[in-house]
């Protein structure tokens, strides 16, 4: 008798690898061969991790149009299966995937705009902290803004702009 355990694995590795070996374990049925009918759960899951890229890359997604956000979210899904319980995590490579992935990457602004939603998204979730004012920014003298570096503040991060990306976001 296969253990519960061992059926989830291969479920698992089924639905994330593409690991053919789940089938042995599922019945065909009068409408739908044993393919058809798992192909229901792979399908599922990639949906919904697109659409958690969609929640968390809003206006990433409305930047590119569905179609070239879908062929983003399909590349990043296949490249970086989710390997954390909670959703919030899934998307946190998408920039790096747009800067280094054609066609994506020949777009610059593309990772630039992922970026600052990423780190819009951090700095909600970071911890509480005192924020960064207006004049305790003002009193870096502009030589040294080239390094600066938020540490270790928890929500404050300088994001270097090659590209138009927060002109975009603002609009």
């Amino acid at each position: 008798m296969t253990r519960l355990k061992d059926l989830q694995a291969r479920f698992q590795a089924g639905i994330v690898s593409g690991d053919d070996a789940i089938l042995t374990d599922i019945n065909d049925n009068d409408r739908e061969d044993r393919c058809t009918l798992f192909g229901v759960y792979r399908n599922a899951y990639v949906l919904r991790l697109a659409e958690i890229l969609g929640h968390d890359y809003e206006l990433t997604h409305v930047y590119l149009g569905d179609q070239a956000f879908s062929d983003l979210a399909q590349g990043y899904i296949a490249k970086h299966p989710s390997d954390k319980r909670n959703a919030r995590w899934f998307g946190r490579y998408l920039p790096e995937f747009a800067r280094e992935t054609a066609p994506f990457s020949e777009h610059k602004e593309v990772a630039e705009l992922a970026a600052l939603e990423k780190a819009l998204a951090d700095a909600f979730d970071a911890a509480d902290a005192q924020p960064v004012t207006i004049e305790e920014l003002a009193a870096i003298p502009p030589e040294d803004w080239a390094n600066l570096v938020f540490s270790p503040h928890p929500t404050a991060k300088r994001l270097r702009f090659k590209t138009n990306a927060a002109d975009i976001w603002m609009a």
